[in-house]
């Protein structure tokens, strides 16, 4: 079954310095990663530069993806250099080693840098006085490098302890996991501990082809939400073969998958040792198409193929390795027990600061004949209203039938009990994103509501915080704001169910995490 449900420091004589060092708003592209779509509101200005960028053509619409040209740190350069420390906590990462050739003078042959992940944060939910408090006390490390030209690597290690808003800790008990981050444990009788990694080899092969071996996540489209396939669930072991054609004008994906159903595998299980889940095999299939600088366009077919046998024994079919896509569409059709789901979207850029995109999904019938399909239709508004920095984005997300389910319960298009697409629940779902970030100072704000026109069910769910980035490599910030949310049952009588949360963090902000549903 799917489940819809953080020695004080004086600067002293340093002080007139940083302050000089704010003049320019900072480049924030230097965060981004292979291993996780990068976090939503700290990946807007590579959203802009791209946008802006029409020399180099750049498949958006499958994340995570390298953008390749760099955009100059212009507060780097009213500041760097001036002391050590400064260096390190505003400018550099962490860790850098740095191996030149020494033959060209110029050719680094190897790279590597080490950089912390962590969020340390507290809140106090005022309405549930249940909730003794929100806090979140994340530790880990990221690991990225170069050898020579082709070869990429990246790995991240993450430990989380987490005292949950009493939404997201129902959600968790009763799914088994904590959203997007995998299996908990019980912590101090009202927490969840959890952990996760992630991996990925990227060889270049070519300018043309490149192959990832990873343990990750990918996401499709160009909008908050995805309604084919998302960073919403687990990570998971996958490999992936790209290859561009025509002056990189026309991508195409070849993802294969190993997915679980939190369920007994089948097999028997030795005395002392963890629990065999049933394993099932997925394909997602994605093919771009980069007509102009103001359109793309691209297709998406992602099939969950017949799950593990009683004895946890996995019969794939030969056409699991078919990369011709949509010809398993026309040999098992929808509804099949190998699960197929189709879809593709637009972006469109009639202006730099502006752009239009769009997502449908279709999945078959229901039992009750209906479509199972889904539509999204968005607008993105940067350095909008004419003020520099200031990024408006918004979002209509409709789902209809019984999407993502099938007809057996291990074929859903699912992965460790969570759905791999959208965590919203309720049929329509209205997105409002306003990002905006003065030198190193931001604010962002984000508010959902979704409504269930059948039910009368409502839930409306508000972010917003203002901080402070200190290092754009792998976005460091500090941070204070609050969360309101409120879900209407839709049954006269019934009492709301209402959350307020204030709070204050210290934060790496890497990849995303859906509290939001």
């Amino acid at each position: 079954m799917i489940f819809f449900l953080r020695h004080k420091v004086v600067f002293s004589t340093y002080i007139f310095r940083i302050s000089c060092f704010l003049i320019f708003f900072p480049c924030l592209l230097k965060s981004q990663s292979l291993l996780f779509p990068g976090d939503y509101f700290f990946d807007v200005p590579r959203q802009r530069a791209i946008l802006a960028d029409t020399e180099l053509i750049v498949h958006t619409s499958m994340q995570p993806f390298i953008y390749k040209k760099r955009v100059p740190d212009t507060l780097k350069k009213y500041g760097y250099g001036m002391d050590p420390f400064s260096d390190k906590l505003f400018y550099e990462n962490l860790i850098e080693l740095r191996h030149t050739d020494k033959s060209s003078g110029y050719n680094r042959k190897f790279n590597l840098d080490i950089n912390p992940i962590f969020n340390f944060s507290y809140g106090k939910d005022i309405i549930d006085t249940a909730t003794a408090r929100v806090s979140y006390n994340t530790r880990g490390i990221w690991i990225r490098g170069e050898l020579g030209k082709k070869l990429f690597f990246e790995t991240a290690f993450i430990e989380n302890q987490s005292f949950m808003e009493r939404y997201v800790y129902n959600w968790a008990f009763y799914a088994s996991v904590v959203p997007g981050q995998g299996r908990w444990k019980n912590f101090k009788g009202g927490g969840y501990d959890y952990a996760s990694s992630y991996g990925v080899l990227h060889y270049a092969a070519s300018k043309n082809f490149f192959v990832r071996l990873g343990h990750g996540k990918q996401k499709i489209g160009n909008g908050y939400r995805s309604l084919l396939l998302s960073d919403n669930a687990f990570n998971y072991p996958y490999v992936q073969f790209t290859a561009s054609f025509f002056k990189n004008k026309i991508q195409f994906s070849q993802t294969y998958a190993l997915l679980m159903n939190l369920n007994d595998g089948g097999s028997k299980t030795p005395p002392g040792t963890e629990r065999i889940f049933q394993k099932k095999a997925a394909t997602f299939q994605h093919l771009s198409w980069h007509t102009s600088k103001y359109l793309d366009v691209y297709l998406f077919q992602g099939t969950i193929w017949k799950a593990t046998d009683s004895s946890n024994t996995m019969h794939l079919d030969p056409l699991y390795a078919n990369p011709v896509m949509f010809t398993n569409l026309a040999k098992f059709g929808f509804n099949n027990v190998n699960h197929i789901l189709v879809g593709g979207g637009f972006e469109a850029r009639p202006l730099n600061k502006l752009a239009v995109y769009s997502q449908f999904m279709y999945d078959g019938k229901s039992a009750a004949n209906e479509d199972n399909s889904g539509f999204q239709g968005g607008i993105k508004y940067f350095d909008a209203l004419g003020l520099r920095n200031l990024f408006m984005q918004a979002e209509y997300n409709r789902l209809n039938g019984s999407a993502y389910y099938s007809s057996k319960s291990a074929q859903d298009y699912s992965h460790y009990n969570q759905v791999l697409t959208t965590p919203a629940w309720l049929p329509n779902e209205f997105v409002g994103i306003v990002s905006y970030y003065y030198k190193k100072v931001f604010v962002q704000l984000k508010e959902n509501y979704f409504t269930d026109n059948t039910s009368k069910r409502t839930t409306s769910n508000f972010d917003g915080k203002i901080g402070y980035l200190f290092n754009a490599h792998y976005n460091m910030n500090l941070y204070a704001g609050c969360t309101f949310r409120t879900y209407d049952f839709g049954t006269a009588g019934t009492k709301l169910s209402l959350t307020q949360i204030f709070y204050i963090g210290f934060k790496t902000s890497l990849y995303n995490t859906y509290h939001d549903f």
